[in-house]
Protein backbone atom coordinates (compact mmCIF):
# COMPACT_ATOMS: atom_id res chain seq x y z
CA UNK A 1 0.00 0.00 0.00
CA UNK A 2 2.86 2.20 1.08
CA UNK A 3 4.78 1.71 -2.39
CA UNK A 4 1.75 2.28 -4.49
CA UNK A 5 1.27 5.83 -2.74
CA UNK A 6 5.04 6.84 -3.52
CA UNK A 7 4.96 5.74 -6.62
CA UNK A 8 1.53 7.56 -7.73
CA UNK A 9 2.97 10.58 -5.52
CA UNK A 10 6.41 10.05 -7.78
CA UNK A 11 4.12 10.01 -10.90
CA UNK A 12 2.32 13.07 -9.84
CA UNK A 13 6.16 15.22 -9.14
CA UNK A 14 7.83 13.49 -11.96
CA UNK A 15 5.99 12.30 -14.94
CA UNK A 16 2.22 13.77 -15.10
CA UNK A 17 -0.80 14.36 -13.62
CA UNK A 18 -2.84 11.22 -14.98
CA UNK A 19 -2.90 9.53 -11.14
CA UNK A 20 -6.74 9.56 -10.42
CA UNK A 21 -7.11 6.42 -13.09
CA UNK A 22 -4.20 5.05 -12.70
CA UNK A 23 -4.41 4.21 -8.96
CA UNK A 24 -7.53 2.39 -9.48
CA UNK A 25 -5.65 0.54 -11.97
CA UNK A 26 -2.36 -0.37 -9.26
CA UNK A 27 -5.02 -2.02 -6.91
CA UNK A 28 -7.16 -3.17 -10.02
CA UNK A 29 -4.17 -5.36 -11.20
CA UNK A 30 -3.09 -6.33 -7.74
CA UNK A 31 -6.58 -8.54 -7.88
CA UNK A 32 -5.43 -10.70 -10.79
CA UNK A 33 -5.82 -10.40 -14.46
CA UNK A 34 -9.35 -11.93 -14.30
CA UNK A 35 -10.80 -9.00 -12.16
CA UNK A 36 -9.31 -6.40 -14.80
CA UNK A 37 -10.79 -8.58 -17.60
CA UNK A 38 -14.17 -8.44 -15.60
CA UNK A 39 -14.18 -4.47 -14.18
CA UNK A 40 -13.09 -3.64 -18.20
CA UNK A 41 -15.83 -5.11 -19.82
CA UNK A 42 -18.45 -3.90 -17.38
CA UNK A 43 -17.08 -0.31 -17.40
CA UNK A 44 -17.20 -0.57 -21.02
CA UNK A 45 -20.93 -2.05 -20.76
CA UNK A 46 -21.59 1.03 -18.41
CA UNK A 47 -19.74 3.74 -21.05
CA UNK A 48 -21.82 2.64 -23.58
CA UNK A 49 -25.24 2.12 -21.75
CA UNK A 50 -24.62 5.88 -20.05
CA UNK A 51 -24.46 6.98 -23.82
CA UNK A 52 -27.96 5.51 -25.07
CA UNK A 53 -29.49 6.84 -21.91
CA UNK A 54 -28.03 10.94 -22.91
CA UNK A 55 -28.50 10.75 -25.92
CA UNK A 56 -32.28 8.63 -26.52
CA UNK A 57 -34.88 10.02 -27.68
CA UNK A 58 -37.75 7.69 -25.95
CA UNK A 59 -37.84 5.00 -23.65
CA UNK A 60 -36.69 2.24 -25.77
CA UNK A 61 -35.09 4.50 -28.96
CA UNK A 62 -33.56 1.80 -31.05
CA UNK A 63 -31.55 4.42 -33.64
CA UNK A 64 -29.67 5.57 -30.59
CA UNK A 65 -28.39 2.22 -29.24
CA UNK A 66 -27.57 1.24 -33.02
CA UNK A 67 -24.94 4.24 -33.60
CA UNK A 68 -23.66 3.90 -29.96
CA UNK A 69 -22.73 0.25 -30.60
CA UNK A 70 -21.97 1.65 -33.69
CA UNK A 71 -19.44 3.96 -32.52
CA UNK A 72 -17.74 1.54 -30.32
CA UNK A 73 -17.45 -0.94 -33.53
CA UNK A 74 -15.94 1.07 -35.47
CA UNK A 75 -13.03 1.05 -33.32
CA UNK A 76 -10.48 -0.86 -35.41
CA UNK A 77 -8.58 -4.24 -33.78
CA UNK A 78 -5.11 -1.77 -33.93
CA UNK A 79 -6.54 0.87 -32.02
CA UNK A 80 -8.91 -1.47 -29.40
CA UNK A 81 -4.87 -2.95 -29.23
CA UNK A 82 -3.19 0.28 -28.14
CA UNK A 83 -6.10 1.58 -26.66
CA UNK A 84 -8.61 -0.73 -24.70
CA UNK A 85 -6.69 -4.17 -24.22
CA UNK A 86 -3.70 -1.86 -22.73
CA UNK A 87 -4.55 -1.87 -19.52
CA UNK A 88 -2.53 1.78 -18.75
CA UNK A 89 -3.60 3.51 -22.12
CA UNK A 90 -7.52 2.12 -21.47
CA UNK A 91 -8.02 3.76 -17.78
CA UNK A 92 -6.23 7.25 -18.93
CA UNK A 93 -8.17 7.45 -22.22
CA UNK A 94 -11.27 5.48 -22.34
CA UNK A 95 -12.09 4.80 -18.36
CA UNK A 96 -13.06 8.64 -18.60
CA UNK A 97 -15.89 8.36 -20.69
CA UNK A 98 -18.03 7.21 -17.93
CA UNK A 99 -18.10 9.56 -15.48
CA UNK A 100 -17.97 12.59 -18.20
CA UNK A 101 -21.37 11.27 -19.60
CA UNK A 102 -22.94 10.12 -16.15
CA UNK A 103 -22.05 13.90 -15.57
CA UNK A 104 -23.90 15.11 -18.63
CA UNK A 105 -26.82 13.18 -17.79
CA UNK A 106 -26.91 14.32 -14.55
CA UNK A 107 -27.11 18.17 -16.11
CA UNK A 108 -29.26 16.79 -18.33
CA UNK A 109 -31.79 15.99 -15.92
CA UNK A 110 -31.82 19.23 -14.19
CA UNK A 111 -29.67 19.74 -10.85
CA UNK A 112 -32.69 20.09 -8.39
CA UNK A 113 -31.36 18.79 -5.12
CA UNK A 114 -28.09 18.48 -3.25
CA UNK A 115 -27.60 15.23 -4.49
CA UNK A 116 -28.16 15.67 -8.02
CA UNK A 117 -25.89 18.57 -7.35
CA UNK A 118 -22.97 16.59 -5.51
CA UNK A 119 -23.23 13.69 -8.15
CA UNK A 120 -22.75 15.78 -11.33
CA UNK A 121 -19.83 17.38 -9.76
CA UNK A 122 -17.69 14.79 -8.57
CA UNK A 123 -18.52 13.04 -11.73
CA UNK A 124 -16.88 16.04 -13.68
CA UNK A 125 -13.98 16.04 -11.38
CA UNK A 126 -13.08 12.77 -12.39
CA UNK A 127 -13.74 13.03 -15.38
CA UNK A 128 -11.41 16.16 -15.45
CA UNK A 129 -8.62 14.67 -13.16
CA UNK A 130 -8.24 11.72 -16.05
CA UNK A 131 -6.48 12.64 -18.50
CA UNK A 132 -4.87 16.41 -20.71
CA UNK A 133 -7.27 16.13 -23.38
CA UNK A 134 -10.32 15.05 -21.27
CA UNK A 135 -9.67 17.70 -19.07
CA UNK A 136 -9.64 20.54 -21.71
CA UNK A 137 -12.61 18.79 -23.24
CA UNK A 138 -14.37 19.48 -20.23
CA UNK A 139 -13.08 23.15 -19.85
CA UNK A 140 -14.34 23.92 -23.35
CA UNK A 141 -17.64 22.68 -22.45
CA UNK A 142 -18.31 23.88 -19.29
CA UNK A 143 -17.01 27.52 -21.45
CA UNK A 144 -19.85 26.89 -24.12
CA UNK A 145 -22.43 26.24 -21.57
CA UNK A 146 -21.75 29.00 -19.38
CA UNK A 147 -22.16 31.50 -22.27
CA UNK A 148 -25.23 29.64 -22.82
CA UNK A 149 -26.49 30.09 -19.20
CA UNK A 150 -25.27 33.62 -19.64
CA UNK A 151 -27.34 34.25 -22.68
CA UNK A 152 -30.43 32.64 -21.64
CA UNK A 153 -30.52 33.76 -18.07
CA UNK A 154 -30.03 30.66 -16.55
CA UNK A 155 -27.23 30.97 -13.99
CA UNK A 156 -27.79 28.89 -10.92
CA UNK A 157 -25.58 28.62 -8.02
CA UNK A 158 -25.90 24.88 -8.46
CA UNK A 159 -24.03 24.83 -11.94
CA UNK A 160 -21.56 27.48 -10.61
CA UNK A 161 -20.69 24.71 -8.43
CA UNK A 162 -20.44 21.88 -10.67
CA UNK A 163 -18.05 24.23 -12.90
CA UNK A 164 -16.51 24.68 -9.82
CA UNK A 165 -15.56 21.35 -9.21
CA UNK A 166 -14.66 20.38 -13.08
CA UNK A 167 -12.36 23.11 -13.42
CA UNK A 168 -10.39 22.13 -10.07
CA UNK A 169 -10.43 18.66 -11.41
CA UNK A 170 -8.82 19.85 -14.55
CA UNK A 171 -6.44 22.37 -13.08
CA UNK A 172 -4.95 19.72 -10.88
CA UNK A 173 -4.48 17.37 -13.46
CA UNK A 174 -2.78 20.32 -16.15
CA UNK A 175 -0.53 21.93 -13.70
CA UNK A 176 1.27 18.49 -12.38
CA UNK A 177 4.73 19.58 -12.29
CA UNK A 178 5.75 15.94 -13.92
CA UNK A 179 3.51 17.00 -17.39
CA UNK A 180 6.27 19.78 -17.54
CA UNK A 181 8.94 17.35 -16.50
CA UNK A 182 7.33 15.32 -19.60
CA UNK A 183 7.46 17.81 -21.83
CA UNK A 184 11.17 19.05 -21.67
CA UNK A 185 11.80 15.37 -22.14
CA UNK A 186 9.75 14.73 -25.60
CA UNK A 187 10.70 16.53 -28.67
CA UNK A 188 6.68 16.39 -30.00
CA UNK A 189 6.23 18.88 -27.47
CA UNK A 190 8.59 20.94 -29.25
CA UNK A 191 6.38 20.93 -31.98
CA UNK A 192 3.80 23.82 -33.42
CA UNK A 193 0.20 23.86 -32.64
CA UNK A 194 -0.65 23.47 -36.49
CA UNK A 195 2.32 20.80 -37.05
CA UNK A 196 1.16 18.16 -34.11
CA UNK A 197 -2.69 18.49 -35.85
CA UNK A 198 -0.37 17.36 -39.43
CA UNK A 199 1.23 15.01 -37.59
CA UNK A 200 -1.65 13.19 -35.50
CA UNK A 201 -4.04 13.54 -38.15
CA UNK A 202 -3.13 10.75 -40.68
CA UNK A 203 -2.17 8.25 -38.07
CA UNK A 204 -5.78 8.48 -36.81
CA UNK A 205 -6.87 8.07 -40.32
CA UNK A 206 -4.33 4.90 -40.27
CA UNK A 207 -5.69 3.47 -37.38
CA UNK A 208 -9.10 4.11 -37.66
CA UNK A 209 -9.62 3.56 -41.87
CA UNK A 210 -7.36 0.95 -42.77
CA UNK A 211 -7.37 -1.46 -44.90
CA UNK A 212 -7.66 -4.35 -42.22
CA UNK A 213 -11.23 -2.58 -41.38
CA UNK A 214 -14.09 -3.87 -44.11
CA UNK A 215 -16.08 -4.50 -40.93
CA UNK A 216 -16.11 -1.58 -39.23
CA UNK A 217 -16.39 0.59 -42.17
CA UNK A 218 -19.74 -1.63 -42.60
CA UNK A 219 -20.93 -0.20 -39.25
CA UNK A 220 -20.72 3.08 -40.34
CA UNK A 221 -22.06 3.09 -43.58
CA UNK A 222 -24.81 1.47 -41.75
CA UNK A 223 -25.39 4.11 -39.71
CA UNK A 224 -24.77 6.82 -42.66
CA UNK A 225 -27.46 4.59 -44.42
CA UNK A 226 -30.47 4.58 -41.39
CA UNK A 227 -29.46 8.57 -41.00
CA UNK A 228 -30.28 9.51 -44.88
CA UNK A 229 -32.91 7.24 -44.68
CA UNK A 230 -34.45 9.41 -41.33
CA UNK A 231 -33.65 12.40 -43.11
CA UNK A 232 -35.46 11.31 -46.96
CA UNK A 233 -38.35 9.21 -45.96
CA UNK A 234 -41.43 10.79 -48.16
CA UNK A 235 -39.60 13.62 -49.34
CA UNK A 236 -37.40 12.14 -52.63
CA UNK A 237 -38.06 8.38 -52.76
CA UNK A 238 -36.07 7.73 -55.79
CA UNK A 239 -33.05 9.97 -54.88
CA UNK A 240 -33.24 7.74 -51.55
CA UNK A 241 -33.30 4.67 -53.28
CA UNK A 242 -30.82 5.48 -55.69
CA UNK A 243 -28.27 6.74 -52.84
CA UNK A 244 -28.77 3.27 -50.21
CA UNK A 245 -28.22 1.29 -53.65
CA UNK A 246 -25.03 3.01 -54.63
CA UNK A 247 -23.92 3.13 -50.88
CA UNK A 248 -24.75 -0.81 -49.98
CA UNK A 249 -22.69 -1.86 -53.13
CA UNK A 250 -20.26 -0.07 -52.11
CA UNK A 251 -19.95 -1.50 -48.75
CA UNK A 252 -19.79 -4.48 -50.35
CA UNK A 253 -17.09 -3.61 -52.32
CA UNK A 254 -15.15 -2.38 -49.47
CA UNK A 255 -16.04 -5.66 -47.30
CA UNK A 256 -14.91 -8.47 -50.06
CA UNK A 257 -12.08 -6.62 -50.45
CA UNK A 258 -10.92 -5.90 -46.90
CA UNK A 259 -12.20 -8.77 -44.73
CA UNK A 260 -9.29 -11.38 -44.24
CA UNK A 261 -8.83 -14.47 -46.46
CA UNK A 262 -8.97 -16.14 -43.43
CA UNK A 263 -12.18 -15.52 -42.46
CA UNK A 264 -14.93 -18.39 -42.43
CA UNK A 265 -17.36 -18.58 -45.66
CA UNK A 266 -20.64 -18.81 -43.18
CA UNK A 267 -19.25 -15.46 -42.08
CA UNK A 268 -19.57 -14.43 -45.73
CA UNK A 269 -22.54 -15.56 -46.68
CA UNK A 270 -24.43 -13.28 -43.25
CA UNK A 271 -22.20 -10.17 -44.85
CA UNK A 272 -23.45 -10.87 -48.11
CA UNK A 273 -26.87 -11.95 -46.96
CA UNK A 274 -27.02 -8.70 -44.81
CA UNK A 275 -26.16 -6.47 -47.53
CA UNK A 276 -28.41 -7.95 -49.53
CA UNK A 277 -31.39 -7.07 -46.79
CA UNK A 278 -29.91 -3.54 -46.89
CA UNK A 279 -30.78 -2.84 -50.69
CA UNK A 280 -33.73 -4.69 -50.53
CA UNK A 281 -35.11 -2.25 -47.50
CA UNK A 282 -33.93 0.78 -49.85
CA UNK A 283 -35.70 -0.22 -52.57
CA UNK A 284 -39.24 -1.04 -50.16
CA UNK A 285 -38.91 2.60 -48.31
Amino acid sequence: MVDAFNFIKWHYMFHGGRVLFFSILVFALRLGQSFIQCFQAIWIWLSCFMMYTLFKRKRYDIFVALVTVTCFGSLSMRGLIDSVFWYTASVIFFWPILPMTIGFLLWKKGLTNKKTTFGCALAFFIAAFSEEQWAVAIICAFVILFVWDVISKDVVKAKNVVYISGVTGALIELLAPGNFVRVDETSFYDMGFISKILFKTPLIFDVNFDLSNGVEILLLGFTVLVVISALMIGRKRKILIATNIIISLLLLLVGFVNINASVKLCVRIVYAVFIAFEIGASCIL
